[in-house]
């Protein structure tokens, strides 16, 4: 039963470190009303673009961060039951995706025009628009992996930088 226990909040935690997260990027846009009709367009890009499949590339970053989490919150956890853990959340994860595009529709509205999000849809229904959708979810991958070489390479100079800001603030280190 503890082991349900420590589950439970390791599950509830999570949600709710990535809910606020959320919340924090996307609570200006709630106070915009999307038309219905633009609200279809939008959730017609979305698929256009193969945003959900997006999603599932960035499934194995999301499972290394959880597995970190997991570990760093339940240290003496077996790696089987952080695996059934992490399985778990991202179950729920891939069945929700719906509800996380619609919360992306008043963003979407919020920094597209109607007309633009109808000219992109055009675009995507075209040869070359279709092969930009397949390659979206490689971007994405890709992206990562960049970012994260990207980070390696920068940090030290970055670090350098910011100790230099802190110490001009009077922080010694």
């Amino acid at each position: 039963m503890p082991a349900v226990k420590c589950l439970r909040a390791v599950f509830v935690v999570g949600l709710l470190i990535t809910g606020l997260a959320f919340i924090s990027t996307v609570s200006p846009a709630y106070a915009q009303d999307v038309s219905p009709r633009k609200a279809d367009k939008i959730r017609e890009l979305i698929k256009l673009s193969n945003a959900d499949k997006m999603i599932e590339a960035m499934m194995p970053m999301v499972t290394e961060q959880l597995q970190m989490s997991i570990k760093a919150n339940l240290p003496n956890a077996p790696q089987k039951h952080i695996d059934v853990m992490v399985e778990a959340m991202k179950e729920e994860m891939r069945s929700s995706t719906d509800i996380f595009f619609e919360l992306m529709i008043p963003q979407y509205s919020s920094l597209l025009s109607e007309e633009t999000i109808d000219d992109t849809i055009t675009f995507y229904k075209t040869p070359s628009g279709q092969k930009l959708a397949e390659a979206n979810p490689h971007f994405t991958t890709i992206g990562s992996k960049v970012g994260q070489q990207w980070g390696l390479m920068i940090a030290p100079k970055a670090a350098k930088r910011a100790m230099k800001k802190a110490r001009e603030l009077g922080y010694e280190f």
